[in-house]
């Protein structure tokens, strides 16, 4: 037996004091909710961002916060701590950990699939996709998604099936805001209806000539509805099961009347049906006791009607 008092005995596959430290680290990274993320899945996102011009040494950062007061929504304000908008960290460890990312201006090449490794994005902004980035249903931490097609020669300038759909956008657990316009599409994405948290949808100007059935099936977190600028000439039933609608938007569509059954939606606090096909006021917007904004063509409101309007403490434009 060794009689030396300061021999520590280390089992074969120990671990080192270093390797310890590395491991607690982690484990204490991990506990933080910090991305990460390969230097090599970086690299390609540094490079693509380098290729567009988005590259910003300065790292320019503005606060963002997510306010639907104008919706006439109650609901609080989300506050992400930083949003980069035309630009792209340079710095590794802040592109790790990247909250929110705004780029209007038209890119020239697809964003790559390494984005998907940017885990902590909440609010993702992109203008002029040619197509739906798949790596978008791996972000589980997104609750904001804007695709916009802004600048176009023409109202359709893409492809008719440009936009597909993948079936694991479902599977986002936390997206609650989805926003289109200008991109024409086929037929309305029908695997929007399993995002059971969404309470804000736009799909403007995308050429439906439908409002979709199934809106039941998101009719408890759906606040914010808005399909303007399509050719819909119907609303469907599936629209009345939206008991918590409070802002819906169907300007310049092709309406000719509204049903009975429109007085479901008495938690409606704005209705935005400027440029439709109206020969008469629609009456039953006269039961909608919770209503606040109407906006709607001037040669429907006669005298009659804008009283009726001013008692209820209804605004009108």
């Amino acid at each position: 037996m060794n009689s030396d008092k300061n021999l520590i005995y280390r089992p074969k596959n120990a671990l080192s004091a270093e390797n310890l430290d590395k491991i607690l680290n982690l484990r204490e990274r991990i506990s933080k909710n910090t991305a990460l993320i390969s230097d090599d899945w970086l690299e390609v996102l540094i490079k693509w961002a380098r290729d567009e011009g988005l590259l910003d040494e300065e790292k320019r950062v503005e606060p963002f916060v997510w306010d639907v007061t104008n919706y006439k929504v109650d609901r609080p304000k989300h506050k992400i701590d930083g949003l980069y908008k035309n630009c792209f960290p340079s710095d590794k460890e802040e592109l790790r950990n990247i909250r929110g990312l705004k780029l209007s201006q038209r890119l020239k090449n697809p964003p790559p699939a390494a984005f998907a490794n940017l885990t902590q994005l909440e609010f993702l902004s992109f203008n002029g996709l040619k197509s739906f980035p798949n790596f978008i249903s791996k972000l589980d931490k997104l609750k904001f998604l804007f695709l916009f097609n802004t600048g176009s020669t023409s109202l359709f300038s893409l492809e008719e099936n440009f936009l597909f759909f993948p079936k694991d956008l479902a599977k986002m657990p936390n997206l609650q805001v989805f926003e289109m316009y200008n991109y024409k599409l086929k037929k309305f994405p029908r695997i929007l209806l399993q995002c059971e948290k969404l309470y804000l949808l736009e799909l403007g100007n995308c050429g439906l000539s439908s409002i979709p059935r199934g809106l039941q099936k998101i009719a408890k977190s759906l606040e914010i509805l808005s399909f303007h600028n399509n050719k819909i000439k119907v609303v469907p039933s599936s629209l009345y099961h939206c008991v918590n609608l409070r802002w819906l938007n169907l300007t310049g569509c092709a309406l000719s009347y509204l049903p009975k059954r429109f007085a479901c939606l008495q938690n409606l606090r704005a209705l935005l049906l400027s440029r439709n096909h109206f020969s008469e006021f629609p009456k039953v917007i006269f039961e909608l006791k919770n209503l606040k904004l109407l906006s709607i063509d001037d040669n429907l409101i006669n005298d009659e009607i804008k009283e009726r309007l001013l008692d209820m403490g209804v605004e009108y434009e």
